[in-house]
């Protein structure tokens, strides 16, 4: 579901993970990017799905992902 307010863009990154037993470690990830359109304020949402590989010791599932965003633009 795109936005009715904006658009949304994505942008890979790496970054070291802060917390947890793998802190430390280099990691890649996608970085979510919402511009609003011109003059716009108030809320906008969207949905963002992606697909990723489970790590389940014996097995080649994937789990499919759908996060929903609510952006309040002030």
């Amino acid at each position: 579901m795109a936005p009715k307010h904006g658009k949304v863009s994505f942008k890979q990154v790496s970054g070291k993970l802060q917390e947890g037993r793998c802190a430390g470690k280099t990691v890649k990830g996608t970085l979510v990017i919402y511009k609003p359109n011109k003059g716009y304020k108030g809320e906008d949402v969207f949905k963002v799905g992606f697909t990723m590989d489970m790590y389940v010791s014996g097995s080649a599932k994937i789990r499919n992902v759908v996060d929903k965003y609510v952006i309040t633009v002030k």
